[in-house]
């Protein structure tokens, strides 16, 4: 039997003494016997008598131990009657302030401070107190600990119960056991504003000889645990319950069955949403060989999964079904259940394990092919939508992704996810007319529930195309920081070389951009092609940098320049020189020279070849050339060195195919 028994007896033997003392003297004496009797049989303990009668006992400031562990109580009554007490029972025990520390281990459950207790033995051998409490009733706190197989348990979700009940038996066996309170749990703070939660319970436990029913309600979650933010989350919990029974079998082995169950939870983190979701888990445990410890696992029954709305970006998700999975070592539950969304191909599964090393959950989606004819493909077209008049935006590709959360069995949980894009395509039709192709890019983030990190992203496409100007593929390397995008380098295919840039923030409220466009070995025949005053062909390649001012969705280019590195020398050959014998001619030259010149552009060695570009000034832009080489086709000719410029708005001097300055014709000077 346990101490109170103890104390219980000689509490009752004092009470019979007290009988022949007057009021005051009985409580005084009773208390001085008492605490010289007690600490024979458990080190440390004392009480204090304040009544004594017949009928009832009220004793306070009771310690068992002397360990600060040890149960406490700050004071007791004790009703009884003289025929109970002739058959070892008490009617009532009321115990207010109570002070507990239990220690749950796979052999079962102890008190802590209690491990000195020595009880009085018959002549058998066991113990000698054979009592029975009709009613107790408890108020107080209760704090619980795990050892031994537990312990993994109690690292990551200790819990603390302050709490009122009451304990009751029966004739025939019967006992039950009611328990009205609030359990608090650390762990679970940084899911709840910061705030330890304290979830209200109601626990309820009956049974009969060897067969035990209980019953236990998470009730009153309008606290910090009924709702709160994890991180970027908010969410809110309607109850929780827990339902189950156990059986001890002939051989002394427990098996025990019970059905979790979790309604009108709700979530929100971004995009995502999830309305009155409910859940059901069945659960069962049985002794393992030595009789000590339980293994547990789900039950039998299926568990159910239900939401009444859930979302992404506006998609809708339906659950397409839940099963069971062989449980790992070190797992108590392990299940996989699909996700679909409505009206695409698009589906995941999510795989959840708890046990004593944490809570561990995968979501994988496999790669599908997304096209116009899908649902979620069309959402996503009506989120990125063009301004009206741009044009139709058309989207296709293959997706996939992967996310993770996974607990340490501490308090933090860390996840991490990623949403790969392979052979997609853009395509807008109308007056902004763009395609890009190919399209290859891998999105993955992770960190804890407070703190978000998008790793950086490598997006590679084959091919472009916008107003003219074709792109033949690119490298795009970029992340997504606090507030702003940063595109750390992006490498273009343009006119068979590479135009590169660095270091671009874009900010969602702040649209100017300020970059400059640095420019490798580009062919000289592709640039001449840009150049729209001069049709021909050329060899040769070129060098240089582009600045780029963006202002108000306007594109506007700043001091750049092309230029043949010395020694790098090429061709050029122009179809049409009518517009710089004309220019010559203003400038005051011969007929001849005017003749030999235009002759010789036809067909020129080049050893220098320079573009200038000045388009600071509004509304007009300067493109100046200057070339100087001889003839190949006739060497005769003289050398020729000119210098040729060109004004008028940029989109009547080069073919870019971006949105520029509306202007009017060009002037060759």
């Amino acid at each position: 039997m346990c101490f109170a028994c103890a104390v219980l007896l000689w509490l009752l033997i004092l009470t019979a003494l007290a009988a022949t003392f007057p009021n005051l003297w009985g409580p005084e004496i009773a208390t001085a016997i008492a605490n010289r009797l007690l600490p024979r049989y458990a080190p440390g303990a004392r009480l204090r008598v304040c009544h004594l009668s017949p009928w009832q006992a009220v004793v306070a400031d009771i310690h068992v131990g002397e360990s600060p562990e040890a149960p406490s109580c700050a004071s007791a009554l004790l009703r009884y009657s003289v025929s109970g007490l002739r058959q070892g029972r008490v009617d009532v025990a009321q115990l207010t302030g109570l002070s507990a520390a239990l220690m749950v281990t796979s052999g079962g459950v102890s008190v802590a401070g209690l491990e000195d207790l020595k009880l009085p033995a018959s002549r058998q051998g066991s113990p000698a107190l054979q009592w029975r409490v009709d009613e107790i009733s408890l108020d107080g706190r209760v704090r619980a600990a795990a050892g031994g197989s537990f312990a993994d348990w109690q690292r990551w979700l200790p819990l603390d119960l302050e709490a009122r009940g009451a304990i009751g038996g029966e004739t025939g066996g019967a006992w039950w056991l009611n328990v009205n309170g609030a359990v608090a749990c650390p762990r679970l703070a940084a899911f709840c504003d910061g705030e330890a939660p304290a979830v209200g319970l109601a626990f309820n436990l009956s049974g009969v000889s060897t067969n035990l029913q209980y019953y236990v309600a998470a009730v009153d979650l309008g606290g910090a645990m009924g709702q709160g933010r994890a991180g970027r989350a908010e969410w809110s919990v309607g109850a929780i319950e827990l339902r189950g029974g156990a059986l001890q079998g002939c051989d002394g082995k427990f098996a025990v069955h019970a059905i979790l169950s979790l309604t009108n939870g709700n979530v929100r983190a971004g995009v995502g949403l999830v309305s009155n979701l409910c859940l059901r888990l069945p659960f069962a445990a049985e002794s393992d060989a030595a009789g000590g410890g339980l293994r547990a696992h789900l039950g039998d029954k299926p568990p159910h999964l239900s939401w009444e709305r859930a979302d992404i970006g506006g998609v809708a998700l339906t659950c397409t079904g839940m099963m069971h999975l062989p449980v790992p070592s070190g797992a108590v539950m392990a299940v996989r259940a699909g996700v679909q969304a409505e009206g695409s191909v698009l589906a995941a599964t999510t795989t959840l394990r708890v046990g004593t090393n944490g809570v561990h959950m995968a979501v994988n989606v496999p790669a599908v092919t997304l096209t116009e004819r899908d649902g979620l493909w069309n959402r996503l077209k009506q989120g990125g939508r063009l301004p009206q008049g741009a044009g139709v935006l058309h989207l296709s590709g293959e997706v996939a992704g992967a996310a993770s959360l996974n607990s340490d069995g501490g308090n933090v949980l860390r996840w991490q996810a990623w949403l790969g894009v392979s052979n997609g395509a853009v395509r807008v039709e109308g007056r902004s007319a763009l395609s890009i192709s190919g399209i290859v890019t891998r999105l993955s983030a992770g960190g804890d529930l407070e703190n978000l990190r998008a790793g950086p992203v490598t997006t590679r496409f084959e091919h472009a195309q916008a107003a003219g100007l074709t792109i033949d593929g690119g490298i795009l390397r970029w992340q997504w920081l606090d507030d702003y995008l940063l595109i750390e380098s992006a490498e273009l295919r343009w006119c068979e070389g590479r135009a590169q840039l660095y270091a671009l923030r874009l900010r969602p409220d702040a649209p100017d951009l300020d970059f400059v466009l640095y420019l490798d070995r580009l062919d000289a025949g592709q640039v001449l092609k840009v150049v729209k005053p001069l049709h021909g062909a050329a060899t040769g390649h070129l060098y240089g940098r582009l600045p780029v001012r963006v202002r108000r969705g306007r594109v506007r280019l700043s001091e750049g320049y092309l230029f043949a590195m010395p020694g790098e020398t090429g061709t050029l050959q122009l179809d049409d020189t009518g517009f710089i014998e004309d220019y010559l001619k203003r400038a005051g030259m011969s007929y001849d020279v005017r003749k030999q010149v235009s002759s010789a552009m036809r067909s020129l060695d080049y050893d220098v070849l320079r573009f200038d570009l000045t388009a600071g000034g509004e509304p007009e832009a300067r493109l100046a050339l200057r070339v100087e080489g001889r003839s190949s086709r006739d060497r005769t000719l003289p050398p020729v060195t000119l210098d040729l410029n060109l004004h008028g708005p940029i989109e009547t001097l080069l073919n870019l195919g971006l949105q520029m300055n509306k202007g009017g014709r060009r002037n060759v000077e």
